[in-house]
C-alpha cells in the first residue's frame, strides 16, 4: 500500500518480480534485467562492498559501450548497520527503475510502504525484517541459543562491518574445487561441502537478492566433506580464508605433528612485527574439523586472541608472557564464543582439556584479566583484558 490509498500486489517468482501482474525486473548475481517497453530488456549493473551492499547502479541505455552521469541511476553509500548517508548520495536518476531501486544494504529489499503517514522502511531479509535504525531485528534469532550473552535481536553480533546475517541460521557452506564459497543449503547443519561447479550451476537457485543456494536433497549427493576431497593446498587454504575474522594471512603447516588445529605465530625484524596463522591441513582433515565450519571458526577464534594480545602488549611483552597465561587467555575466549556450542562434543572436550593442562579452572572457563598479572581464579565479565585498559 503507498500513500495509504493505492494497493499494488507485488508477486515473487524466486528472482522475477511483478507488480500488478506487470513484469518490472528479473534479478541476476551481478544486477537485474528490465523490460525496456520495447519488447526486449536493458541490463542494471550493480557494484557491491564485500557484504553485498550495492553501493552504484547503472544501466547502459543507449548501448554504446560508454556509461554517462545520466545512466548512472543510483548512488548508495551507508553506515556499518545499515543507515544511508545523507547529503551528498540521495540523487535517483528519472530512468531508473523503482523496484530494482529498492534493493540496497546487503543487497536486500527495503520496504518503504506507508502505514498512515508513516514509512516501514524495515529491510526484508526473507526469514524477518530488519531495522536499520536501530541495527535490530524486530524477531528473535532462531538461533540465539548458541549465542546466550547476545541479545537475541542482535545483527551479525553487533560487527556488521564483517559480518552479513540472513537469517540467524547454522547451514550447510559449499565451495567449488578452486576453494571459491558459491552458497549454502537450508540443512540444519553446518557442513564443508565441496562441489563441482558445473553441477552447482545446474541445480542452484538465486534468490531475489541475487545470492545463490541449493537444496539440500540436491545439494547433499553431488558434493562431498572437505576432508575426503582431493583439492589443492591452496583451494583448502580458500575455504580456510572464507571463515578467518582476522586481518592476518594463513599458510600451510608446513610440519604437522599428525594433530588438528592452527598455531599464531609472530615475528619482530627491524622493529617490524608480523604475524601470520599457520593451519594444520592434514590434521585438520584427519580429525574430520575442516567439515565443520563451527570448528574452523572456532579454532580462528582461538588464534585471534592470541593475536589481540599481541597488539595490546606488543612482541616484546607478549613473547616474554607464561604460555599457561597464553594459552588460558586463548582457550577461556574460544569456550565463550558462540561457535563453541556448536562444536561436535569430541571437539569441545579436547578443547577444554587443552585448557585445563594449561591449568585453567574448569568451572569459570574465562580468561585472565592480563597477559602479566597472576591470579588463581580469572573472570573476564570483571575484569579488564590488561593493564591498558585501566
Amino acid at each position: 500500500m503507498t500513500n495509504g490509498t493505492v494497493i499494488t500486489t507485488t508477486d515473487y517468482a524466486g528472482n522475477y518480480i511483478y507488480q500488478n501482474n506487470i513484469l518490472q525486473m528479473i534479478n541476476q548475481p551481478e544486477g537485474y534485467l528490465e523490460p525496456n517497453g520495447q519488447g526486449s530488456y536493458n541490463y542494471g549493473y550493480r557494484l557491491k562492498d564485500h557484504l553485498g551492499n550495492i553501493r552504484i547502479t547503472f544501466v547502459d541505455f543507449d548501448h554504446n559501450g560508454s556509461i554517462v552521469l545520466s545512466e548512472i541511476t543510483e548512488e548508495n553509500n551507508y553506515y556499518p548497520f545499515g543507515l544511508k548517508h545523507q547529503g551528498y548520495n540521495n540523487t535517483v536518476s528519472s530512468n531508473a527503475n523503482a523496484v530494482a531501486g529498492k534493493f540496497k544494504y546487503n543487497g536486500k529489499e527495503l520496504q518503504d510502504d506507508l502505514i498512515g503517514s508513516n514509512s516501514l522502511d524495515l529491510y526484508d531479509y526473507g526469514a524477518r525484517f530488519y531495522d536499520a535504525a536501530l541495527g535490530r531485528w524486530h524477531v528473535i534469532d532462531p538461533m540465539c541459543e548458541l549465542a546466550r550473552r547476545w541479545t537475541p535481536y542482535q545483527y551479525a553480533y553487533s560487527n556488521p562491518i564483517r559480518y552479513i546475517d540472513h537469517d540467524g541460521m547454522v547451514v550447510d557452506d559449499y565451495f567449488n574445487k578452486d576453494g571459491i564459497y558459491l552458497g549454502k543449503d537450508e540443512a540444519p547443519t553446518d557442513k564443508v561441502k565441496i562441489i563441482d561447479q558445473e553441477d552447482w550451476d545446474k541445480n542452484k537457485s538465486i534468490e531475489s537478492d541475487g545470492t545463490e543456494s541449493i537444496d539440500h536433497n540436491s545439494g547433499e549427493p553431488l558434493s562431498i566433506d572437505h576432508s575426503a576431497s582431493d583439492i589443492s593446498i591452496d583451494a583448502s587454504l580458500s575455504v580456510y580464508e572464507h571463515y578467518n575474522p582476522t586481518d592476518l594471512p594463513i599458510v600451510a603447516q608446513e610440519a604437522e605433528n599428525g594433530k588438528g588445529g592452527m598455531v599464531h605465530y609472530a615475528i619482530s625484524e627491524n622493529g617490524i612485527t608480523s604475524a601470520e596463522i599457520e593451519i594444520k591441513l592434514q590434521g585438520n582433515k584427519d580429525s574430520k574439523i575442516s567439515d565443520h565450519a563451527n570448528e574452523i571458526k572456532n579454532l580462528f577464534e582461538h588464534e585471534k586472541q592470541h593475536n589481540l594480545d599481541l597488539k595490546k602488549v606488543g612482541i616484546e611483552t607478549f613473547g616474554k608472557s607464561s604460555l599457561q597465561r597464553r594459552e588460558v587467555r586463548a582457550v577461556s575466549h574460544q569456550i565463550n564464543h558462540s561457535s563453541f556450542k556448536g562444536t561436535r562434543k569430541g571437539f569441545q572436550r579436547s578443547v577444554i582439556d587443552y585448557g585445563i593442562k594449561f591449568g585453567m579452572i574448569q568451572s569459570i572457563k574465562s580468561k585472565p584479566s592480563t597477559i602479566q598479572e597472576s591470579k588463581k581464579i580469572y573472570r573476564i565479565d570483571k575484569q579488564p583484558i590488561n593493564e591498558f585498559e585501566r
